[in-house]
């Protein structure tokens, strides 16, 4: 690393650092086998960094599951994807051969130019002056993101889907989402640093803020004497899987009153890498702990997950936008038997035309929600019966000149905080 550093010309260095971050919180956890699976996952990262650097990229230790890399390649684009490629493999590897601790670390990757003769002229080891350089620069860029993201989150609206109970003939439920005029702008611009761990926190920030938002929302309507429906509110898997974040979570559903607890249910929106179902099977464990009633979502394949974890579940939701035009129900029937054989409930939502929200009752999902149902409220809707082909539910809601066409929601990326 000395000689790249000594070689490399111009006054910067394009650096990296990879890290297993919460490490230190299953320590105590692991016991006398600590220092063993520390040693492990130690190799782990060694072993795919070698892998997946370049012949003229440099890598070093600098602590306990800490590595900083220099690259040869400048391009930044490029090497951060590198990087985060070989975080995912790391990430798969440690899911695989040490699956008690993956459920509860995760792994963080971070690139950056540093100042090249700062590195050098430091009286520490190149290691840990390039980490300290690295740590200092996502500080210092940490701090106006934060800033950003904070407006951002303040800013949204949750407003609320209401889901016809199709055997009742009723509203039976009200889905949380994101405003539909902001919610895709501000996902995207949440995922849109390069700092990974930054993004999941502000990914989770923005849960917690469509969770208290929700909520208030339901006390508002019970201050005017009327009971709604019960609310899912969406949350990541992230955010529950990080502890810090959970904490966090979990502090808000502890300080609801019981009245209100009765009233919200979870639904947990798996990440696009859960790291298998062990993971997510530990997330929802927690939840329960919280919520007699959840939710998982999930898609045409997911069966054998749903046999695996439907003892934890209440019921799983579904977007059939994502179906229709085209393919019809033909992918779900096996979904479909699963919930039936469990008898579990089913939400599907995304029934956005006539024609998918009538293949949903043949379907016999319990819950049905999207445009072609009843258009998005600014206020949970109480219980009451409905009748869907009535207009799109003009004559049931007095107020609804206030609420949005759901045509304009992209209800698979904007439903929670990020689908």
């Amino acid at each position: 690393m000395d000689d790249l550093l000594g070689r490399t010309d111009g006054d910067t260095l394009l650096a990296g650092s990879f890290q297993i971050v919460d490490f230190t919180d299953v320590r105590e956890a692991m016991g006398a086998a600590w220092p063993d699976i520390c040693h492990a996952a130690q190799q782990i990262m060694a072993e795919e960094l070698e892998t997946g650097l370049d012949l003229g990229d440099s890598c070093q230790p600098a602590g306990d599951c800490i590595f900083v890399v220099c690259f040869a390649d400048a391009d930044k684009e490029r090497s951060s994807v590198r990087a985060e490629a070989i975080a995912d493999r790391i990430r798969a590897r440690l899911a695989d051969e040490l699956p008690k601790v993956a459920g509860h670390v995760g792994v963080d990757r971070y690139v950056a130019e540093v100042d090249r003769r700062a590195v050098l002229d430091s009286p520490m080891p190149v290691a840990q002056a390039l980490l300290q350089s690295l740590q200092a620069i996502r500080a210092e860029a940490g701090e106006t993101d934060r800033g950003q993201s904070v407006s951002l989150i303040n800013d949204t609206r949750v407003l609320f889907q209401p889901c016809w109970h199709r055997r009742t003939g009723s509203i039976g439920l009200n889905r949380s989402l994101l405003d539909p005029v902001v919610g895709r702008s501000i996902l995207r611009q949440l995922r849109s640093t390069g700092d990974a761990a930054a993004s999941l926190h502000s990914v989770a920030e923005l849960d917690c803020a469509v969770f208290t938002k929700s909520v208030a929302a339901i006390h508002a309507v019970a201050r005017r004497g009327v009971q709604p429906a019960a609310v899912v509110i969406p949350v990541q898997q992230s955010t529950l899987a990080d502890l810090q974040t959970r904490n966090v979570y979990f502090h808000l559903i502890d300080a609801l009153p019981p009245t209100y607890r009765r009233l919200v249910m979870f639904e947990i929106i798996p990440s696009p890498r859960r790291g298998g179902t062990d993971r997510l099977r530990e997330v929802l464990e927690a939840v329960r702990g919280k919520a007699e009633r959840v939710v998982l979502r999930v898609a045409p394949g997911d069966d054998r997950m749903i046999y695996m974890l439907s003892n934890l579940l209440w019921g799983v939701s579904i977007d059939l936008a994502e179906l229709f035009p085209g393919n019809g129900l033909t992918p779900l029937r096996q979904l479909i038997r699963a919930t039936q054989t469990l008898e579990l409930q089913v939400i599907a939502f995304g029934t956005n035309t006539l024609a998918a929200m009538l293949a949903a009752e043949g379907a016999d999902f319990n819950f049905v929600a999207g445009g072609a149902v009843h258009l998005i409220c600014d206020a949970p809707r109480p219980q009451g019966r409905y009748n869907p082909h009535v207009g799109l539910g003009d004559t049931a809601n007095p107020d609804s000149k206030r609420r949005v066409a759901v045509n304009a929601i992209p209800d698979g990326e904007a439903a929670g905080a990020g689908s």
